[in-house]
């Protein structure tokens, strides 16, 4: 067989570079399509997820990292995530993060710095701590928050969820339909431990004061963030709570003072994010896996197509 020069010598070569050249001349002239979105990234086995406790490079951060080490909250955590089927692994980590206290998702790792969670562990000891949350349910309560909140990024990412508002409302609504779902039994605590972070993040540490906000001024960065207010956070984690189960929240919804109009719609809030979790989630989620991993899960079967 001739090789390409000299196949291009012949005159049947001639005509087959001239054609190639026409081709792709007209190619050429022709106006782009528009840039095609990445395709959501699945997969038919569970996911890869690793959790890597960093050793702190800060000695104040010891104690925090063996508290870490023996909390069930991010094994827990590990394991919900692991359920999907994905075809890219996730990271969980912890470290040390240089003095800037946080919690974040970016390119398939999970990052809790332990600033954070050294923060979470002093807002639990605070003699100003009220009564109907304990220091352990304000530390457990607010770790899980965390993880499920910065996995839930990953999972919109990943499975390519599509969004009408704000991804941060987004993720502290899965995190939250995630508590409730996983934990049935230990979810009240928990959501006392949520609501009470909050509380702090407002910077107050009890309904009772509440209404000395009134008079604050709240900073203009804090309504132009990608979250909402802590605020509005906290009503939204207690009505979702109310809509799962009204019997058990009927106290917190009690305390908190939400306005009636809000709580008497909290059941029909909460069906709308169990829908959400039918049609987005669960059609990605190993049901054996999770009920292996959280017996007492009540998690909606996925829409039927």
């Amino acid at each position: 067989m001739m090789d390409m020069a000299g196949s291009i010598r012949n005159g049947q070569g001639r005509q087959a570079a001239l054609v190639a050249a026409c081709v792709m001349m007209l190619a050429l002239a022709l106006p782009l399509g528009p840039a095609r979105a990445a395709e959501p990234v699945r997969g038919n086995m569970p996911a890869e997820v690793t959790l890597v406790h960093e050793p702190p490079t800060n000695p104040a951060h010891q104690a925090i990292h063996a508290r870490v080490l023996g909390d069930p909250t991010f094994e827990g955590a590990r394991r919900f995530f692991a359920a999907f089927r994905l075809n890219r692994p996730l990271v969980i980590r912890t470290r040390s993060c240089s003095g800037r206290g946080g919690a974040w998702y970016y390119e398939g790792a999970v990052t809790v710095c332990y600033e954070y969670l050294q923060n979470a562990v002093d807002n639990a000891r605070s003699d100003r701590r009220p009564d109907w949350v304990s220091e352990d349910d304000a530390i457990r309560g607010q770790f899980a928050d965390v993880l499920y909140h910065e996995g839930a990024h990953a999972l919109i990412e990943f499975l390519g969820i599509p969004l009408f508002s704000r991804e941060e409302d987004a993720a502290d609504t899965m995190a939250s339909f995630a508590i409730l779902a996983l934990f049935r039994q230990d979810a009240p605590a928990l959501i006392n431990g949520i609501v009470y972070s909050y509380l702090v993040d407002t910077g107050v540490r009890n309904f009772s004061e509440l209404p000395s906000l009134e008079s604050r001024t709240i900073a203009s960065r804090q309504y132009g963030g990608a979250h909402s207010t802590p605020l509005q956070r906290l009503f939204n984690v207690v009505c979702l709570a109310a809509g799962s189960d009204p019997a058990s929240y009927r106290a917190l919804v009690s305390r908190s003072d939400m306005p009636a109009w809000r709580a008497n719609g909290c059941e029909e809030e909460y069906k709308q994010v169990a829908h959400a979790a039918r049609t987005l989630l669960a059609p990605h989620l190993d049901r054996e896996a999770l009920q292996r991993h959280f017996p007492g899960a009540v998690w909606p079967e996925a829409a039927k197509r």
